[in-house]
């Protein structure tokens, strides 16, 4: 085999460095697999800013660059949250059901997220927002959720100074969405995630200047605890723990993407 030198190379598929370097607004678009992922997100972010740097000056974000009220914040930020993955976010009743479900109330999560947000500064109170021409899911039992309907949105936390809100797809939030169309079964199933999703889209552009994040009924499902021979009562706490444990690392994947995004 004989060594000789290239003397020319096929121009790449994606961007190559120089390109980058030239027009870094491209690093703004990821893949939509990329945008649940806190990590991917901030890891991005600062290659955003490492290249900025390199192509001019960079704003000062704590001398009048930001926004009036909050002079860190970005002046054109994400305003809707990526959903968070953590915890399937599914469970049901009927013969779908192997391990009992437990479910999280409202009340239940809004401490766990009202907890993980005071460490960062953030201040939720009950209410206090009202969002109108909203896209909400239109739930299902035993299909999966894939269709909205225009509404308004009460949010279940809101910071007005520093202008974050959140919202928790809970079991009650389900129940009141639920469309009757042509719903007909013995058994029935929560895509807490799905709804999840979907808001979260339906937000997009309706948040009145309010960085959201929307949570969701983790709903933790685990066969592997009936064979550890527990008592039925001892497996929903089993649960009960997985599904708080998930839901504060969703919370806490939200601060960090606030983080990122400059809002806090």
């Amino acid at each position: 085999m004989e060594v000789k030198p290239v003397r020319s190379y096929k121009k790449p598929g994606y961007p190559d460095k120089l390109t980058v370097m030239s027009g870094p607004e491209l690093l703004k678009s990821v893949p939509e697999r990329w945008k649940a992922n806190a990590r991917a997100l901030f890891a991005m972010s600062a290659l955003f800013a490492i290249t900025a740097a390199g192509c001019g000056p960079v704003p000062d974000m704590t001398s009048g660059d930001g926004d009036e009220k909050n002079p860190g914040r970005k002046s054109d930020p994400a305003l809707v949250a990526p959903i968070f993955e953590h915890g399937g976010g599914r469970g049901g009743f009927g013969c779908v059901s192997i391990s009992p479900p437990v479910f999280l109330s409202e009340e239940e999560a809004m401490d766990v997220i009202r907890a993980e947000a005071e460490e960062a500064g953030i201040s939720l109170d009950r209410g206090g927002l009202t969002l109108k021409g909203v896209r909400i899911p239109k739930t299902r039992y035993y299909r999966s959720t894939s269709s909205t309907k225009k509404g308004e949105l009460e949010l279940d936390g809101y910071d007005a100074d520093k202008e974050i809100a959140v919202e928790f797809v809970s079991l009650k939030d389900y129940n009141d969405w639920w469309t009757k169309e042509n719903e007909m079964a013995t058994a029935g199933t929560y895509g807490f995630i799905d709804a999840a999703r979907l808001l979260r889209d339906g937000l997009e552009g309706r948040t009145k200047d309010t960085a959201v994040g929307v949570f969701y009924d983790p709903a933790p499902f685990d066969t592997n605890l009936w064979e550890q021979g527990l008592s039925f009562e001892e497996i929903q706490a089993e649960l009960k723990k997985q599904s708080i444990e998930s839901l504060r690392q969703q919370v806490r994947d939200f601060i960090e993407w606030l983080k990122g995004e400059g809002i806090i």
